[in-house]
């Protein structure tokens, strides 16, 4: 191996802890490391920059035909980076797993950035028309779609489902014609898991509890409490909000589909409903919410309001807040529960919805952790709240906060900072790949 140019001699001992970058084996120096990931379940974020001086000498390969290579074989280029306790021999925790999208050479300044996802970028860009079973478990089509791709599924779970019951598609096969990842994290939507990455692996199954996840007290105003910490609140949020609560009755044969008071007060259509006596013992009444009533607003057509479809051999769930395919500017909000009825259901939307819209606040903390918390914040993910005191201007900021994302940023001058995104109530799986 030829000398190194000095600028891969830095000191780094002298920033710890840091982010150390592996790419396919070999790390590589770098001047700057950051990380975002995610806890919408979504493709995680990499970037790198180091010198491109004698980064093909130091590597061994040129790292742009290596990834022609890696191209002519359908495989990508394997980006991982650790937390780094030490410059060397110290203790290395992984943060993220990924694989190289974009290289970018800068030859003026001697800069070559890397930038890359995390494992989800998998299937996020393969398209595929899928024949489907509808007959085979859930799980079992997951897993048969992400080893498909050369990932490990990891199934903690048994869904009791079919494809066709999760779809509502009673075909013993239907073809699909979308990317992979829509397809995997709508089976898990309609069985109300999510899916997590670790490693080369996709776990699926149901979420863990966000309120017993790790809490990490900060208290605002010390050393330890954060460098940086800004909030936003929206005064007329709501427009944006949707909430729908879908509940599992085991034996039931029917779908409730319920409108509710807060959507019929901001002029949302309703569903759609079968007309009076299509199936025994429903009929398509109209339903007035208070909100509505409070308003002024007219009482819905008679074809709106609530109804009931046969599904075959399926559990009977509560929709509230429709429509339900949301608009580019809503937020939808899905909530699976069990063993409640269609007025539970809505109860439970109008609940949430006005908790979500009257009282959301977000924000971003920023601190620079120890080596101590930097292992802590490295093991956790994105599986930890937050339990922010002590900022005496604003009282009501000082809540429970759940992570939108976690951001690690290390640079040479500055060494490690941490920015989580906060929300002050606990974020559900996103729900815009469901079908």
């Amino acid at each position: 191996m030829s000398a190194i140019p000095s600028a891969f001699s830095l000191p780094q001992t002298s920033w710890a802890p840091r982010l150390s970058v592996v790419l396919e084996g070999t790390e590589i120096p770098a001047t700057s490391v950051t990380v975002k990931l995610s806890a919408y379940g979504t493709a995680d974020e990499i970037s790198m920059e180091t010198f491109f001086n004698g980064l093909r000498e130091y590597l061994g390969f040129s790292i742009v035909q290596q990834s022609q290579l890696y191209a002519a074989a359908n495989t990508p280029m394997q980006l991982q980076v650790f937390l780094r306790t030490s410059g060397t021999g110290g203790l290395s925790i992984p943060i993220i797993m990924g694989f190289l999208d974009i290289i970018h050479v800068d030859e003026k300044t001697d800069v070559c950035k890397l930038t890359g996802r995390g494992v989800f970028s998998i299937l996020l860009d393969q398209k595929m028309t899928y024949k489907v079973k509808n007959n085979q478990p859930v799980e079992a089509s997951i897993a048969e779609v992400v080893k498909r791709y050369g990932l490990n599924p990891i199934i903690t779970a048994a869904s009791g489902e079919t494809v066709g019951k999760a779809m509502r598609d009673l075909q013993q096969h239907s073809a699909r014609n979308l990317n992979a990842f829509q397809y995997v994290q709508s089976l898990a939507n309609a069985v109300g898991w999510d899916l997590r990455a670790q490693g080369t692996s996709i776990i699926i199954g149901p979420p863990p509890d966000p309120s017993s996840a790790l809490v990490i007290p900060k208290i605002w105003d010390t050393i330890q409490g954060g460098s940086e910490l800004d909030f936003e609140h929206d005064a007329y949020h709501n427009h944006h909000i949707k909430v729908k609560v879908v509940s599992y009755l085991p034996r039931s044969k029917s779908k409730i589909t319920a409108q509710s008071a807060a959507a019929i007060a901001l002029g949302i259509p309703a569903p759609v409903a079968p007309s009076a006596g299509s199936y025994p013992g429903t009929s398509a009444s109209p339903v007035q919410g208070s909100a509505a009533t409070s308003l002024g607003m007219p009482s819905p057509a008679p074809s709106g309001g609530r109804g009931v479809s046969g599904v075959k051999l399926g559990s009977q769930s509560g929709y509230a807040n429709v429509p339900r395919t949301p608009s580019t500017r809503d937020e939808m909000y899905v909530i699976h529960t069990s063993s409640k009825n269609q007025a539970d259901c809505q109860a439970m939307a109008n609940r949430l919805r006005d908790q979500i819209s009257r009282h959301e606040i977000t924000g971003t903390l920023t601190w620079e952790p120890d080596m101590a918390e930097a292992a802590t914040f490295a093991k956790a993910g994105v599986l930890f709240n937050i339990l922010l005191s002590g900022v005496i201007e604003e009282p009501v900021f000082n809540s429970h906060y759940w992570p939108k994302a976690v951001n690690w940023d290390w640079t040479i001058p500055e060494g490690l900072k941490l920015a989580v995104d906060v929300a002050n109530h606990i974020l559900p799986e996103d729900n815009q790949g469901t079908l």
